[in-house]
């Protein structure tokens, strides 16, 4: 007979795991591990517990969801996306089903995971940051499904831009407006090791394909922005590059403000391109040439996968990347 009374979250407290993991076994999710499966079915029988006939509607379910977000970083750094856009984006996924969307920093993620009333995080996204001070192994422990945004890890869940062809793309709109007769620069920047190594690469395999010779194409990494100073632009008209391509809009920024403080027209003497389509090409009087993040289409392919694994209970795999698109301007 089931005792009067008896919840799911009797349960969790009883083995020290949320109450969505619980929710999970008894709605015969594959989920979660079969040890911790087997204790809570196990708890579940003990306690009485009987779950009532009940067919689980999108309409009628609560979910939660956090958005963890790249720690704050000195400077400028976290313009390259909007927040907003992101949160958008997952509510307008999940439709009809009533969604809690709690946005937490990479490194405050404790407060949000671990407060008894946040306790029933259903899923996780992970946007342009890596997991840190054992979050990892916090969502592993709870099974609660994670996919990352613009990161391509060995294992694991993400959807993300494509960064390599796209910015072989914007090699071959740099080489087809400004020609072949001038060095071609990137300016890679450290901030983001992973994206940027992608970047970098297809730098190099853009330019390899359009022909240009390896003395005309150069390499500038910075780590910090107070490096595109009078030096990097001595090095420019020294090794006669008119084209600039920088990792992201920001850094382009940068570069179109600085070079218009030494009198470099551009495009006349200088074209440059920037890569996210973020916020921050707002702020010129040009629109920076570039490529769209599309960072509303990576959480809208995030939150599908979401609802799939959360609400259908379906064990499917995320590895996508999006393709690039150019986003014209006024900078090439």
């Amino acid at each position: 007979m089931r005792r009067s009374g008896v919840t799911i979250h009797d349960i969790a407290e009883n083995l020290g795991v949320s109450a969505s993991t619980v929710s999970r076994v008894l709605n015969g999710s594959a989920l979660v591990a079969s040890g911790q499966r087997d204790r809570i079915l196990d708890e579940a029988k003990r306690l009485g517990y009987r779950k009532e006939p009940r067919r689980r509607q999108a309409r009628r379910t609560i979910v939660t969801i956090a958005l963890v977000l790249p720690e704050k970083s000195p400077g400028p750094l976290q313009f390259f996306f909007d927040a907003g856009e992101l949160v958008d984006s997952i509510h307008a996924a999940f439709g009809p089903t009533r969604t809690n969307v709690v946005v937490v920093s990479v490194s405050r993620w404790r407060a949000t995971f671990e407060q008894k009333k946040m306790g029933d995080v259903d899923g996780c996204i992970l946007a342009f940051t890596d997991p840190r001070d054992g979050l990892q192994e916090h969502l592993s422990r709870y099974d609660i499904p994670v996919v990352t945004l613009n990161r391509t890890p060995e294992r694991g869940h993400f959807v993300s831009c494509d960064n390599r062809n796209g910015m072989a793309l914007l090699v071959e709109q740099v080489t087809r407006i400004r020609g072949c007769e001038h060095g071609i620069a990137y300016v890679d920047y450290s901030a983001s090791p992973s994206v940027a190594r992608e970047r970098r690469e297809g730098f190099l395999s853009g330019a390899r394909e359009q022909g240009l010779p390896d003395e005309m194409t150069h390499v500038f990494e910075i780590d910090h922005l107070a490096q595109i100073n009078d030096r990097f632009f001595r090095d420019l008209g020294e090794r006669n590059i008119r084209s600039v391509m920088c990792f992201n809009d920001l850094v382009a920024v940068f570069v179109y403000q600085a070079a218009l403080h030494r009198s470099i027209r551009i495009p006349e003497d200088l074209s440059i391109t920037g890569f996210d389509n973020s916020p921050v090409r707002q702020l010129l009087d040009r629109q920076i040439d570039t490529v769209d993040l599309g960072a509303g289409n990576l959480a809208q392919a995030a939150s599908e996968w979401l609802i799939a694994r959360i609400i259908r209970s379906e064990d499917v795999s995320l590895r996508k990347i999006l393709p690039a698109r150019y986003i014209p301007g006024n900078t090439l």
